[in-house]
């Protein structure tokens, strides 16, 4: 069987600072744009 790749993505910007949340980039404009980035990304997988 293989690994199961969950697509419940109801709260994006949740689950982008989840997983981004400890980035530091040097500048708070960058750390948004990787929120939004993988919020999107969260919202349209693959």
């Amino acid at each position: 069987m293989g690994m199961r790749v969950s697509t419940d993505f109801g709260d994006a910007v949740g689950w982008a600072q989840r997983h981004f949340g400890t980035v530091q980039l040097g500048d708070v404009r960058r750390t948004r744009r990787v929120y939004r980035l993988a919020a999107g990304w969260a919202r349209q997988p693959g």
